[in-house]
């Protein structure tokens, strides 16, 4: 399945950690997207490290999501506006 929708809530967790150079850096893992669709229902994605997600996304992105049969987020997209 596919829903496509405006993301409106995103929960995650922020992590200081170091990059190949040893400089410290803000690591961002996302864990959750919550969507309105165009019927203007709000749809929560779980997001797993299984999860292909090609950009950070913010809320206000419209996105793609596929999900498989089993409810399990399996990509996100962001659209161009």
């Amino acid at each position: 399945m596919i829903v496509i929708g405006e993301v409106s809530q995103v929960e995650g967790e922020f992590h200081m950690t170091k990059d190949h150079q040893g400089l410290a850096k803000l690591d961002i893992v996302d864990k959750s997207y919550v969507i309105t669709d165009r019927a203007g229902k709000e749809v929560p994605l779980e997001l797993s490290d299984d999860t292909k997600v090609l950009n950070r996304v913010n809320p206000g992105d419209k996105i793609e999501a596929k999900i498989s049969s089993e409810g399990h987020t399996l990509s996100v997209i962001r659209l161009k506006p």
